[in-house]
């Protein structure tokens, strides 16, 4: 006899970016015995990788529409990146046969998230912190610019991901 039993999961086995309702640990019984069945939460963290609403879009910039062209030598990346070489090779083979077949690179390659601040005395400041085999790709290739979804930001934000070692904007 099969009986299906469902469990409130407790909330310290999830990240906290996985969104509300309260995921349930779905356990299935088989005589004496209990085998889990693949959790909602992990659905969710797989659906929060690979959005419904399209290729290339994230939490971010989900509501952001516009990809701009940005010069790659104008946004900083002051974390250092830890790369797969094997990703940042099968981008650059990507992004290089869609470059030369005139396809819709922005369609298949997902924009990076780029902080646009502006400083105190006006200044524009670019700061990207995700993306980096993406990054990197387009580095190697040479490529002038890359394309952005530009995320308007203030000081407050990147001292979130700086702390004490974020600059002074002017």
């Amino acid at each position: 006899m099969i009986r299906r039993i469902i469990l409130p999961a407790p909330l310290f086995l999830f990240p906290k970016r996985v969104p509300k309702p309260l995921p349930y640990v779905i356990l299935l019984t088989l005589g004496s015995s209990f085998h889990t069945v693949r959790a909602p939460h992990q659905r969710m963290e797989k659906e929060l990788h690979t959005h419904s609403g399209g290729a290339g879009r994230s939490v971010h910039t989900d509501h952001i529409l516009d990809v701009e062209m940005v010069p790659m030598k104008i946004i900083h990346r002051p974390i250092p990146p830890v790369l797969d070489e094997l990703k940042v090779q099968s981008l650059m083979a990507t992004i290089s046969s869609l470059q030369s077949s005139g396809s819709d690179l922005a369609s298949t390659v997902p924009a990076i998230d780029v902080l646009w601040i502006t400083g105190r005395e006006g200044g524009n400041y670019f700061y990207s912190f995700g993306g980096c085999h993406r990054f990197e790709a387009y580095k190697r290739l040479g490529t002038e610019r890359i394309p952005c979804k530009l995320i308007k930001s203030t000081v407050g934000d990147l001292r979130t991901y700086l702390g004490a070692s974020t600059p002074d904007l002017k």
